[in-house]
Parts: structure tokens; sequence; C-alpha cells
């Protein structure tokens, strides 16, 4: 049975937890878990608790994933196991949560390698992370639980820090009493629904020209029909210099594409589009046999 271990350990000062909130805080956890293995395809995820040794707060654990559960598998490569993915998408929500401190990101941007995503906190810092791993925390909310995972940090006097710890024992995620007040103290974390992607050396093919800046073009992209402004000033300069263009021409530009986030499908959208700049204009003459 596929399986990962983790644990996680809370720093106290007296050697003791009330055990109300030790319960509060370990249901949160495992809330939180539950929510991420929903959003792979339902995945049947068991936690179990094993044995401490006396008078320790280290809980150490175990996820499970049920035998019958084969669909799931075929998302990942083989070296890739469904319960360590958990614990990754886990250990992100954690250390957000954190990077956060209870209020949405300024600022959230697809990177031109098109596989992470970088967020920008108030404070100007930038978190990175697989664009994967954040639209499955966005989807799941994995905040609303979390908050109350961590509380018992705020309400344990005893209690200075929580640290998630993966099978070698090694940090995943720790959140200390410093940081977790301001966390309590602001409504659960929604990450913005809205991001910006800009893409580089994307191709497009004209369909419908204007000389008005104001005025957006119609494009091809992708097989898909998008319009866009363009916005490069250097572009309206060879217009003015004499530059055609014409339907059917190539370019190669910088796009700068607004996304929604879509919970239904559990993807961003592609909603509003921007040419930030022409990199390259191919005249339809020169192109060739075209590939749409």
């Amino acid at each position: 049975m596929e399986h990962a271990e983790f644990s996680i350990r809370y720093e106290v000062g007296d050697n003791e937890i009330e055990l109300e909130s030790f319960i509060t805080s370990l249901q949160g956890f495992k809330e939180a878990i539950q929510r991420i293995a929903n959003y792979y395809h339902g995945a049947p995820i068991k936690i179990k608790v094993k044995a401490t040794a006396q008078g320790s707060f280290l809980v150490e654990l175990s996820l499970y994933l049920a035998d019958h559960y084969h669909q799931v598998k075929d998302l990942f490569s083989s070296d890739i196991k469904l319960t360590s993915a958990v614990l990754s998408s886990l250990s992100h929500s954690i250390n957000l949560t954190k990077f956060l401190r209870g209020k949405k990101p300024r600022k959230t941007q697809e990177m031109a390698d098109g596989i992470h995503t970088k967020i920008e906190n108030n404070n100007g810092n930038v978190y990175t992370i697989k664009t994967e791993t954040f639209n499955l925390i966005v989807g799941a909310d994995t905040f609303t639980p979390l908050t109350q995972a961590l509380n018992v940090i705020d309400t344990n006097p005893s209690i200075e820090g929580v640290e998630l710890l993966d099978e070698k024992g090694e940090v995943m995620a720790d959140v200390n009493k410093d940081e977790i007040k301001d966390i309590i103290s602001s409504p659960p974390v929604e990450l913005d629904e809205k991001r910006i992607v800009i893409k580089d050396n994307v191709t497009l093919f004209a369909t419908k020209l204007s000389w008005d800046p104001n005025i957006k073009w119609s494009f091809i992209y992708k097989g898909n029909k998008i319009t866009a402004k363009i916005v490069d000033p250097l572009f309206y300069k060879g217009i003015e210099e004499g530059e055609r263009f014409a339907k059917g021409d190539q370019f190669v530009v910088r796009l700068e594409i607004v996304q929604h986030f879509d919970k239904g499908a559990n993807t961003f959208i592609n909603k509003k589009y921007r040419v930030l700049k022409i990199l390259k204009h191919i005249p339809r003459a020169q192109q060739g046999d075209i590939q749409f």
C-alpha cells in the first residue's frame, strides 16, 4: 500500500499541551490534507498516528492510499507518489499561509518557463511555487483548516511553534508564535483569483489590423481567435516610418495574458490579452507553409 511518513512537531516550553487545543490542531491538519486529496480526483487518503515516546509532542503520522485506487497514479510519473504530492502541497500551503500573513497577495504571475508561478506579498517579497500546486491550493482552500491547526500556537502559552517534518526529519514548513498573530487576526486568506501571465516568443497570426493604438487587433493564437491591443511604441514608430503589415502576417511577440481562476475546472482561464512587444515580424509572403 502506497504511503508516506511525516511528523508534526509542537515546540513546547513546559512539556504540556492543553488536550482540546491539541485535538483541534490535528483536526485542522487532517481537514487540509483531505481537501488537497479531494483535488486528486478524490483520492481515498487515510491518516494513521504512530506510537510516540512518553512525554513527546513529536506526532508521527502516515498517509495511506487505498490499494484499489489506481486512476490517480496515471496522473504522475512513476517516480512520484501521490501521498508525497499531498504532503508537498500541504507544506506549500503552510508556507504560503505564513508568507501572506492573513492578507491577499499583491500580485501573482506565471513565470516564463510556464511551470512556476511567482506570488508577491504586501511587503514586496516573492514566493515561487509550481503552477499546478498553486492552482490546487487556490481551489482546495487549505487556508481555512490550516488557520485552525495553527491557532494552537496562540492559545497555548507553552507552545512556541509548529513544524511539519518529512520522513527523514527535515523541516518542510514551520510557523512560530511571532508569525501566527497576523495569520489568526485576519480572516482566512483567499488567494486572488486573477493573475497575469507574460509569455515570450509567442507566435500570432494577424487576422484584423488597426493603426489606432486604442483599437485591438485580431489574431490567431494556438488555433484560437483572440483580440489584443499592441502597446509596443517601437511598433507604431515602424508604421510611421512606412513599414507595411497585412492580414496573415506572422508576429513573434511578448504576450501578456490576464487569467481568472475557474473553480469548477480547477484551472486558470485566459480572459484578456495585450501584446507588450513585437519581437519579430514575418510578412505573409515570406512565411512558406504555416502550421496553425
